[in-house]
């Protein structure tokens, strides 16, 4: 039958001596054992035996009661740990758990005696950090268990119970349940090297179970810190970190990897859950998720109670790196769900599949619900967080509810936002590299009441589905903010009520936008404000369609762009007196050919023979309207100048106005005159000098004649 050795070598301040030299005797103390490498395995000819990096022997002996000594030093008793799950009690190695002696000895004796430690009620003073080793589980008795650690611990300990596996050895199955932790503010349990730290600190770890974890008093920095650690399971936490000032002050953080010497697929961090648990933190976030150097993967945060009182700060983050720069971390496959948040919750760069349902969140003031953003004060173009679903929570007065930034294939859908500063929803662009392109994001079935703002996108192949909201000034905003654009924008079936400015605005900002649908929607402004329902402005739309909406009020439909022969304006209505009229601004299409309503022939837009402009103004002795007869162009005048005698015309406005080759008129500028260079700059080169001093000039070159005489 064998024995196996687990102790500790220690000099004799009882500090571990790791790397020193230890000879294992038989039970007379004088005669070598026989050492074996495992209980059933091969002889081993080193004794004596080097201590590892915590001053850890471990090996397997025959003998039930084998001695020690360390570098030649005297002799001691060795433990042999105990077989099978009888529990040792700590206070069967000597601690007293009065609170008022040191009892990490005794603590540190017991885990090398057995790998089940009892500590029955008390509280366990410990003046130094306690190494966990492979296979051992502590256990309390719940809150009348107390792990306190006084101004009085060891300065150069920045970690009280750990394993350390920052040199890559690691540790399996280890487990904690049932303690409580105090923690004086002034214990400097923190600070340095090596990671990890804090008061619960583990590396590399695979099998990690801790709780029924419980504070009391408790000031640190980071309460438990896991690097790199695998299958861990968080259960039954009431954790509060009180600590308010002197750096971060989280409760669990998860790192995969942290340096470029820790970055390999050994590093990684996965199958992580946290359920059922009650975290606040004051300074930093009580959960914190990061890749960093590496890659961390399916995690599940369900169920828990988290709040940080820091408006600086969150109550949850799911971060693959700060940028780009030495540092290419990811976070996959995560579910954040049916949580409770005092403070908002940040997913920030290389983050994908993140699923995001069912919490309810009550963000401080200024504060965000949630942010999702691609990060980048380096300018190091970090990957965009992708693939992330934001659904059925419920948020309280945020400053934003929403928002998103530079995020791809989002799904932002049946949210519950209320009483937001700003808007409820905003899917914006990341503005710097690699941002061009459809985000192919979806807004749908969003409520929104009592915001200030609605939903706001500035990103192209956006939809916006089956939202509705109530009192806001703006309910639907587009804006090609940069110079990506929003091409390929649906605004589809969204219900609107009682906004004081407009229902749905899209701002094109002198781009060109191709791609446009607003089609659908229900739009009613408060009644009592002069209000937009579909106000479409700057910059030139093609492929577009503007189709069935209904409009009423105080609120109409504007179109102060110009809309190319490829828009369709159709079946929009408007509500008056009680009823539904067609809205007079629809420019529908039979067969082929454009409808429209003016008050005289357009000056804007591309044009085909056969479209037709009615007047809106017929009266007696006038038109029914005018016909395309010639396609061609049309511009509404510029501001652009020319002198006599000159080909050239100055102070285009705005610079979009002319293409090399378009056709142009103006007083003074013979028939037949074209752009010769300089088409979209604010100076043009024409092809025949002007006659006379010429202002206002325009493009025009598709010609309408009226028809349908009305008798007087």
């Amino acid at each position: 039958m064998r024995f196996q050795v687990f102790d500790y070598a220690q000099h004799a301040d009882g500090s571990f001596a790791p790397g020193h030299a230890v000879t294992i005797y038989e039970s007379d103390g004088t005669t070598p054992a026989i050492l074996y490498t495992s209980e059933t395995g091969s002889e081993t000819t080193s004794n004596p035996i080097l201590s590892d990096s915590t001053g850890l022997v471990t090996c397997w002996v025959a003998c039930p009661q084998p001695k020690k000594s360390v570098d030649g030093g005297p002799v001691t008793d060795l433990n042999v740990r105990s077989r099978g799950i009888a529990a040792l009690s700590v206070r069967d190695k000597g601690a007293r758990g009065d609170g008022t002696v040191d009892d990490s000895a005794a603590l540190q004796a017991a885990i090398a005696a057995s790998q089940r430690v009892v500590l029955p009620s008390g509280t366990y003073r410990l003046d130094h950090g306690v190494h966990i080793p492979s296979g051992t589980t502590i256990e309390g008795n719940g809150r009348s268990t107390v792990i306190y650690v006084s101004s009085a611990f060891n300065t150069a300990d920045n970690k009280v119970l750990y394993n350390d596996g920052w040199d890559g050895a690691g540790a399996t199955g280890i487990t904690l349940r049932n303690l409580s932790f105090k923690v004086d503010d002034a214990a400097a349990i923190y600070s340095g090297a090596p990671f990890p730290r804090g008061v619960l600190a583990f590396g590399l770890v695979d099998g990690l179970v801790l709780e029924n974890i419980y504070s009391q008093n408790l000031y640190c920095r980071v309460f438990c810190w896991l690097q790199s650690c695998k299958h861990v399971r968080v259960r039954g936490w009431d954790v509060r970190n009180l600590k308010d000032a002197g750096g971060a002050g989280g409760v669990l953080w998860s790192f995969a990897g942290y340096d470029s010497t820790h970055s390999d697929s050994t590093w990684d961090a996965y199958d992580i859950s946290v359920r059922d648990s009650t975290l606040l933190a004051k300074v930093d976030e009580p959960v914190s998720i990061w890749g960093l150097y590496g890659a961390t993967y399916d995690i599940d945060i369900s169920g828990n109670l988290l709040e940080n009182t820091n408006t600086a700060s969150y109550a949850f983050s799911l971060i693959s790196s700060y940028d780009n720069t030495g540092s290419s971390g990811s976070v996959r496959d995560v579910t954040f769900c049916d949580n409770i948040l005092h403070g908002g919750a940040l997913i920030r760069n290389d983050c994908a599949r993140v699923s995001v349902v069912g919490n309810v969140v009550r963000p401080y003031s200024g504060e965000n619900g949630f942010e999702i953003l691609r990060y980048d004060p380096v300018n190091a173009s970090p990957p965009a967080p992708q693939q992330i679903e934001i659904a059925k929570n419920i948020i309280y007065n945020p400053q934003r509810g929403i928002w998103t930034a530079g995020v791809l294939q989002s799904d932002v859908c049946e949210n519950k936002i209320y009483g937001s500063a700003d808007n409820a929803i905003a899917v914006t662009e990341f503005g710097g590299s690699g941002d061009g392109g459809p985000a192919d994001n979806s807004i749908r079935a969003n409520r929104l009441v009592s915001c200030a703002k609605g939903i706001y996108f500035s990103q192209s192949g956006v939809t916006v589905e089956s939202n509705r909201a109530r009192g806001t000034d703006v309910f639907i905003e587009g804006e090609a903010a940069r110079a990506h654009g929003i091409d390929d924008t649906v605004v589809r079936g969204n219900h609107g009520y009682a906004y004081t400015d407009k229902g749905i605005w899209i701002r094109g900002h002198n781009a060109a936008q191709a791609g446009l649908l607003i089609e659908g929607n229900t739009l009613e402004g408060d009644g009592v404000t002069s209000a937009y329902g579909v106000r479409v402005e700057y910059g030139t739309y093609t492929e577009a369609a503007v189709l069935r909406n209904r409009v009423k009020n105080n609120a109409t439909l504007d179109y102060s762009v110009p809309f190319d022969n490829t828009v369709e304006i159709a079946g929009n209505y408007m509500g008056s007196g009680g009823i539904w009229v067609p809205c007079n601004e629809d420019r529908p299409r039979v067969g082929a050919r454009k409808h429209y309503c003016a008050t005289a022939a357009p000056t804007f837009g591309a044009w085909e023979a056969g479209d037709v402009v009615w007047n809106k103004s017929a009266a007696a002795g006038g038109y029914a309207g005018w016909v395309c007869t010639t396609a061609g162009k049309a511009h509404p005048a510029c501001t652009g100048d020319t002198t006599a005698s000159s080909t050239t015309i100055a102070n285009v406005n705005p610079t979009t106005a002319f293409a090399n080759g378009d056709a142009i008129r103006g007083a003074g500028i013979p028939a037949g005159t074209t752009v010769v260079s300089g088409g979209g700059t604010a100076t043009l080169v024409i092809s025949q000098a002007a006659t006379a001093t010429a202002t206002g000039v325009s493009l025009y070159d598709a010609v309408f004649k009226t028809f349908g005489a009305i008798s007087p």
